[in-house]
């Protein structure tokens, strides 16, 4: 599958009048007229050198449907992590719309690899980019987040949580779009890692009017099943 540098994708999108989604990010590069003529021969050579264009020229269809699910799906899920602490941020949007479904991972800010996905899989397909990891070995804990009301055994093991260094770890959300509803995003699910492990952190706000933050171990079907029920979140 392609992997496109970022300013030839910031020219194509701008080619097709469309945004990239976030997280991707593909800065403009060019400013004057000049510029952009000299940028647009540069990525003229670099698409064709990966036959990504047709023998007009033009890029293929396949780039520009998929570039076009992804500023203008029904449902995506976007995810951004650090794969270790330091390195540059991995950043991942995965788009549907009917039964086609499109993959964009941008794992440096020089490039963007673009592939196509099972339509029905795309939680899965978002989780399986993440670095493998074993479940946390601590408790499960849902504490408000002004945490001196919270159980003791709690607001302890939030205290052991919160001292232990992290890893690694990284955010993931669910959107959908319609014409009816407009864009519709989920609650952000937090995610890191530890020397025990990985967990899940999610805030919501509880009936008795105060903002909670739940804090549990994580795996990979536990992943998956949360990220499920935030697309239900956005598209019932």
């Amino acid at each position: 599958m392609p992997t496109i540098s970022t300013r030839a994708l910031a020219l194509v999108a701008d080619d097709l009048a469309i945004d990239l989604p976030y997280p991707i990010e593909a800065p403009r590069h060019a400013v004057t007229a000049a510029d952009r003529a000299r940028l647009r021969r540069e990525v003229q050579e670099e698409l064709r050198a990966q036959s990504l264009t047709d023998h007009t020229g033009q890029v293929i269809e396949d780039v520009h449907g998929w570039l076009n699910l992804l500023a203008a799906p029904e449902v995506s899920i976007d995810s951004a992590f650090l794969p270790d602490l330091g390195a540059t941020p991995t950043r991942v949007v995965v788009a549907r719309a009917g039964r086609s479904a499109v993959l964009a991972t941008q794992p440096d800010d020089d490039h963007v690899e673009l592939r196509p996905v099972p339509f029905d899989r795309l939680g899965d397909v978002v989780v399986d980019l993440l670095p493998p990891a074993a479940r946390g070995t601590e408790m499960s804990l849902s504490l408000p987040t002004d945490h001196e009301n919270g159980p003791a055994e709690d607001r302890q093991a939030l205290a052991r949580l919160a001292a232990r260094p992290r890893l690694r770890g990284g955010q993931i959300a669910a959107n959908s779009f319609s014409r009816i509803r407009g864009r519709r995003r989920s609650a952000v699910l937090s995610w890191f890692d530890d020397g025990t492990g990985r967990y899940l952190a999610q805030h919501r706000d509880g009936r008795d009017g105060r903002r909670w933050v739940t804090v549990a171990p994580a795996d990979t079907p536990v992943l998956r099943m949360r990220i499920t029920e935030m697309v239900a979140a956005v598209t019932s």
